[in-house]
Formats: structure tokens, C-alpha cells, sequence
């Protein structure tokens, strides 16, 4: 449930509509999260990998932010990209 009332509330009050259809919006969407879900998850396994010393809530906060990062850059630059805009 979360994936789609996030895309509702980010289309809503952060991105203006892309243009497109709602469903290819939502779908182009659904894919940049997982993208950004599965890079939370294994960056922070890497970091914990490379620093076993570093409390494991540090490497949460770590990778939980370059995650956030990256998933707003994705939904600006993909998911909510408006039609025909140039790069």
C-alpha cells in the first residue's frame, strides 16, 4: 500500500503531472522505488560488509539517505519527467 499513496501524495503536493497516463506514471514510479528500495538494502549490506565496526544504525542513516537521494532524483528525472523536456 505504501508505493501507491506515496505516488498519489508526490504527484499531489511534490510533482506536477508528467503528462502521461496515471498508470505508465504509476508504473514508471513503481519502478524507480523498487530500484531505490533494492539499492537501500544492499548498500547499507555492503557498508556493513566493509565496516562491521560502525554501528549498524549509522549505516542505516547512511544508506537510507543516498537511497532518498537517489529516488527523488529518479521520480524528478523519470517517473514525473514532464513529456518532451529535453535533457
Amino acid at each position: 500500500m505504501a508505493t501507491p499513496v506515496t505516488w498519489a501524495l508526490n504527484r499531489w503536493l511534490t510533482f506536477s503531472a508528467s503528462g502521461r497516463s496515471k498508470h505508465l506514471e504509476a508504473i514508471r514510479y513503481g519502478i524507480v522505488t523498487g530500484v531505490a528500495q533494492s539499492f537501500n538494502l544492499f548498500f547499507f549490506m555492503f557498508l556493513r560488509w566493509m565496516q562491521p565496526e560502525i554501528a549498524a544504525q549509522w549505516l542505516i542513516v547512511t544508506s537510507a539517505l543516498t537511497a532518498a537521494a537517489l529516488s527523488f532524483s529518479g521520480h524528478f528525472l523519470f517517473s514525473f519527467a514532464p513529456l518532451g523536456r529535453k535533457a
